[in-house]
């Protein structure tokens, strides 16, 4: 299973609960005291590096002080419980989907703790965003389909089918945003086509793409991630759009994404 190595959530929250016992606000390196103190984090380029994220992902607000020294004095508060970060099929295509769009698609939405720590500023065509990790991508896609009905959903097929996902994280993120049980069906629509015996009339894009998506599944089967899509899922928003996916545009778009046909 995929293992999260970037900034921890445990971290930041503790951060930010620091940031909030002080008010109104909170030096950097009272901060930082703090910090040590607690085991969080104990040193000075670490907690730069997770107030920049809360900051640009608009959970910390920083202004400066002129205290008659070279540097000014950066002070912190607590501007909002939820994080904003950037998703949408331009964030997709940037993670690995092998896609085009006429115009660019990215947008803003709340998140959380867990999800700002994995999202990185990346520069688009539309400039600097901070984007969300491609697990929260995929999940904000499907609820954004759910409601606006624009025919994405399709798109998470070849990503489901030929990327390693952190499969509890991104089952987790569907559940909390009401699209668990339609992403769980989804994936069993994805596991269908490749399982079952196949009508596909092109059987070489089928052949490979399904031995793609089998070592996928034994990775997930390894890890004991499976067990997870057993379970009915919070929210079954858009899961009309998902039964009409068939078995041909499956392995189509599949097989398009690992380059198996144009």
């Amino acid at each position: 299973m995929t293992k999260w190595k970037g900034l921890q959530q445990d971290t930041a929250e503790t951060i930010v609960r620091v940031v909030r016992r002080a008010r109104p606000h909170a030096s950097f390196s009272r901060i930082l005291l703090e910090c040590r103190r607690r085991g969080a984090t104990k040193w000075d380029r670490t907690l730069r590096k997770y107030l920049d994220l809360l900051v640009e992902g608009g959970v910390l607000g920083k202004s400066t002080r002129d205290v008659g020294s070279v540097f000014p004095m950066e002070l912190y508060t607590v501007k909002s419980t939820r994080a904003r970060i950037h998703v949408g099929l331009s964030v997709l295509i940037y993670h690995g989907l092998n896609w085009e769009i006429e115009e660019p698609d990215v947008v803003s939405v709340y998140s959380d703790i867990a999800g700002l720590v994995r999202a990185k500023s990346i520069r688009l065509s539309s400039g600097m965003i901070l984007a969300g990790c491609l697990e929260d991508c995929v999940a904000y896609e499907l609820e954004r389909d759910a409601r606006t009905r624009r025919g994405t959903s399709e798109l998470l097929v070849p990503i489901i089918a030929t990327t390693l996902l952190d499969l509890p994280y991104v089952l987790d993120r569907a559940d909390r945003i009401g699209v668990g049980r339609t992403m769980r069906v989804l994936f069993r629509r994805v596991s269908e086509t490749f399982f079952s015996p196949s009508s596909i009339s092109d059987g070489r894009a089928f052949l490979v793409t399904r031995d793609t998506f089998l070592k996928l599944m034994r990775q997930y089967s390894r890890s004991g991630a499976l067990r997870l899509l057993d379970e009915k899922g919070k929210g079954s928003d858009g899961i009309d759009n998902i039964s009409r996916l068939s078995e041909s545009v499956i392995v189509d778009l599949a097989a398009k994404q690992i380059g198996a046909i144009g």
